[in-house]
């Protein structure tokens, strides 16, 4: 999740040679969007950025989808990340 053109290519091309399937979100409602409609299971890894405009930074984005992953889900999808 990344509101820089530059940066979110330069993460999508990283990520992508060292192995990832990346899907990309332009801000923080498009992400918790992405996450909430994936099938279980689809995302291993929340990379984003923690400024970026609207109402919910990354620190928030990253709360709200460990509170869907322990409340909604709780084991079927784990979410993993040094947040």
């Amino acid at each position: 999740v990344e509101d820089s053109d530059d940066v979110l290519d330069l993460a999508r091309e990283l990520l992508t040679g060292a192995g990832y399937r990346v899907t990309t979100a332009r801000n923080a409602d498009e992400g918790l969007a992405l996450f909430r409609d994936a099938k279980p299971g689809t995302f291993d890894l929340l990379f984003t950025d923690l400024v970026m405009p609207g109402h919910m930074n990354g620190m928030a984005l990253a709360e709200e989808i460990a509170a869907i992953e322990y409340t909604v889900s709780r084991g079927r999808r784990r979410l993993r990340g040094g947040w």
